[in-house]
């Protein structure tokens, strides 16, 4: 869910991708032949969450 999210958050700001079209709140998200709004703000709140996620040092991980 998250990974669709910020392909979806990723691909509307970088380029008009045919799939993702974007209005000022909603992201439609296209998974497995059926498209999906989400709300900015849950693309927000995901991709913040990604990043958080990739720069604290992994203490689980050794």
């Amino acid at each position: 869910m998250v990974k669709i999210l910020i392909q979806c958050y990723l691909l509307n700001s970088l380029s008009s991708n045919r799939h993702l079209k974007c209005s000022t709140n909603y992201y439609i998200v296209q998974e497995d032949r059926r498209k999906r709004k989400v709300h900015r703000l849950e693309v927000y709140e995901a991709a913040h969450k990604k990043r958080m996620a990739d720069t604290q040092p992994k203490k689980w991980m050794k």
